[in-house]
């Protein structure tokens, strides 16, 4: 159990991380998938192309970071061309022409895990259309699980599931790194989004956190989270990230 000043100075390093990310956020932003749906973002881009975009960088980020931006932009680059926007790519017919492709596009995905997605995406875009974003996000956990395409493409239910919770930060929070055109739904119902230097810092604050990675870590490290800010709990994903990331060294436990 931490003492009232571990706890001070775990609230005191966290937050003065994530200030120093968000009044610099280029810096952070060009390292970091988030940049291309940040793109569309900001330059004025209809929120459809901004969910287009971050559901396909979402989909190719894992692995080495210089490999996943390569591979977005290069899908990027082609829906594009093809179809003049990501959204007519998404409705129109072009990428039909993945469906029996099983040539690696990115690691273990091939061409035809591409179709399924581009196939899911498009429902999301058509069952929702006349509905808020907003809106949206409260079938965006059940449709990627249960729906079959969407269960390939992001996970199952019961485990970590990074790239889906890391899209969820980038479309829910707001703030100069993070998109946010789904703030109605509320970033205190947000799990942060565990990857290898997350784990490992937040391993090094809190010693009693399970070993591994699972569910049950996100959670608790979320509630952890929660305790230093229970509005905005994953706001700290940028700070742990960057201080994992930039390999600062801090004596957690003083």
């Amino acid at each position: 159990m931490m003492n009232n000043k571990q706890q001070h100075y775990i609230r005191t390093v966290l937050e003065e991380q994530y200030k120093e990310v968000i009044a610099a956020p280029e810096k952070f932003i060009q390292s970091d998938p988030i940049q291309f749906s940040r793109h569309f973002a900001d330059t004025g881009s209809d929120e459809k192309e901004v969910l287009i975009s971050a559901i396909i960088t979402a989909w190719f980020t894992f692995g080495r970071c210089s490999v996943i931006l390569q591979k977005v932009e290069k899908i990027h680059n082609h829906m594009i061309q093809q179809s003049g926007s990501l959204y007519a790519y998404m409705m129109g017919s072009e990428y039909i022409s993945f469906s029996n492709d099983y040539t690696s596009i990115y690691r273990m995905f091939k061409g035809r895990d591409f179709y399924h997605l581009c196939s899911c995406v498009k429902e999301i875009i058509r069952r929702y259309d006349d509905l808020t974003l907003a809106e949206l996000i409260e079938n965006l956990h059940s449709y990627f699980y249960f729906e079959p395409a969407n269960y390939h493409c992001f996970g199952k239910p019961q485990t970590v599931n990074k790239r889906l919770h890391m899209l969820l930060r980038w479309l829910v929070r707001k703030d100069p790194v993070d998109i946010g055109i789904w703030e109605a739904y509320g970033p205190e119902k947000l799990l942060i989004p565990l990857d290898t230097h997350v784990s490992t810092i937040a391993g090094q604050i809190w010693k009693d956190l399970p070993k591994g990675e699972s569910l049950k870590k996100v959670r608790i490290i979320t509630d952890r989270l929660k305790e230093v800010d229970p509005v905005d709990p994953v706001k700290f994903d940028l700070s742990l990230f960057s201080i994992g990331l930039d390999k600062l060294q801090i004596h957690w436990g003083l």
